[in-house]
């Protein structure tokens, strides 16, 4: 058998009834397009984006904006007020700077350390037990009062 034959089989009506149609689309290849440098790309797939960005960009607005005004008021002299923010963390660092210094007293020395940690435990005791009596004090008045109170109620809700 030649290739002529073969190509003469092939091409047979016999056998082209009985083979499938040759596929005529053409499929393009898309091209891929990173969504982390493509926004419209990161649109498509996360719609906040769009309030992410804007949210971004006028916070970065207001912090260029603060700090222009700070650089303006520290060459004419002028402290610039605290925000709320900066005012709860100086109350923060207040209140928690004896212990920070108590750490680094007891990085230094262990021994010191722990006896003023025993000192303010005890401290703080005798403060508790020296409250405690006025309140121990303040409560059977306060219940004596109650008890005045509801006999005098009772027989006026039994008429």
């Amino acid at each position: 058998m030649t290739n002529s034959d073969l190509a003469r089989v092939i091409n047979s009506d016999e056998i082209q009834t009985k083979v499938r149609g040759a596929i005529k689309t053409v499929t393009r290849f898309v091209r891929h397009k990173n969504p982390l440098k493509n926004f419209g790309q990161k649109v498509n797939l996360n719609p906040y984006a769009i309030a992410l960005r804007r949210s971004e960009l006028l916070t970065s607005e207001r912090q260029k904006k603060a700090k222009a005004l700070k650089i303006a008021n520290a060459r004419k002299g002028v402290k610039t007020p605290l925000n709320k923010l900066q005012i709860a963390q100086a109350k923060a660092e207040k209140k928690h700077r004896p212990q920070k210094a108590e750490n680094f007293a007891r990085i230094l020395d262990f021994d010191a350390a722990s006896a003023r940690a025993a000192e303010r435990k005890a401290k703080a005791k005798a403060e508790a037990k020296a409250k405690a009596p006025a309140k121990a004090a303040a409560k059977p008045a306060a219940a004596a009062g109650k008890a005045a109170a509801a006999p005098a109620a009772k027989p006026a809700a039994k008429k």
